[in-house]
């Protein structure tokens, strides 16, 4: 199992995720949902493409958003592992090294 292998295959896919019925997250989609539509009721037809180029360009802005806060986690969850099994020159010292300590 290699999950790298897994993810650049497209067995693997954070970005796609669902959310379930009646929770927090689906309540606020609702409530966004109905909002969106009753202020694109109320447009003219200039002014439902103007939107639609809008919302267009907003998901763009959201994936490249998205798409740099996955790498930056990414890294930094492998910057926390190389921390992990890393040296680490601790001012401390466990009670059990305390025979060995210099």
């Amino acid at each position: 199992m290699y999950v790298l292998k897994d993810l650049w295959e497209g067995n693997i896919t954070p970005a796609d995720r669902g959310y379930r019925k009646g929770s927090p997250y689906a309540r606020l989609i609702h409530q966004a949902n109905e909002s969106e539509d009753e202020f694109y009721n109320h447009l003219s037809d200039a002014g439902k493409k103007a939107y639609q180029v809008y919302c267009d360009q907003q998901a763009h802005v959201e994936d490249v958003k998205d798409c740099d806060t996955f790498i930056r986690g990414f890294r930094l969850g492998a910057r926390m592992i190389l921390d992990v099994v890393g040296e680490y020159d601790s001012p401390m010292v466990q009670i059990n090294e305390l025979n060995t300590a210099e």
